[in-house]
Parts: structure tokens; sequence; C-alpha cells
């Protein structure tokens, strides 16, 4: 485990490791309630928003990733997540997003 991260005033965390995937735990039963896979390579940082809808993290593959919460579980914004890498691929961060493009409220990746 690399980094661990509380969604603010509730009994859930986040974490991530070295294994490329991010867990989401309730930590008063010690039960691991759900996992996301979608990186390349370890993940070493991560950050919950303020409310908890949702977590974005960062990877040794040069990847940061936003994961959104939903009626359903988290999920990985596929076509979003296409287009960046595609653009940073390119070499073209003409169009790549700032922190002044961050939602309101939203925590800076560590």
């Amino acid at each position: 485990v690399v980094a661990v991260h509380f969604v603010r005033n509730t009994h859930y965390l986040f974490s991530v490791s070295k294994d490329h995937l991010v867990k989401y735990w309730d930590a008063d039963k010690f039960e691991l309630l759900l996992t996301l896979g979608g990186h390349h390579a370890e993940v070493w940082s991560l950050a919950v928003s303020t409310l908890g809808d949702f977590v974005v993290t960062g990877s040794h593959d040069r990847s940061i990733r936003r994961w959104d919460r939903t009626d359903e579980p988290f999920f990985l914004e596929e076509e979003k997540e296409k287009r960046f890498e595609a653009m940073f691929e390119s070499g073209d961060s003409g169009n790549a997003p700032s922190m002044g493009d961050a939602p309101e409220g939203a925590a800076p990746v560590v």
C-alpha cells in the first residue's frame, strides 16, 4: 500500500498500491468493497473530492485517472481517458486541463 485517503466524514477509504489497483474499503468492517483496475503500473497517489463523488489517481505509467461515483459503483470514464491518452501520446497539450479547470472543492493530486 502506497497511499490511503478517507472519504470526508465517513468510515470509507481508498487505497492505492504497487499492484496497479485502487481499492475502496469500509474501515469499520475491515471489508474490501470494490477494486478498480485501469492503471498499467504502480499507483503512487490519490485524492478524493470533498464530497467523495470522485477520486483521482496517479500512476508510474504516467497517467492520471479520474474515477466518478454514480448510482452504480465507481467507473473509469473510458472515452475521456482515450482522448487524453491520444493527446499526450501525440505531444499536443494545447487542450490539456489545468488546475483552473478543476471542479470546485476538488482536492489536488499529490
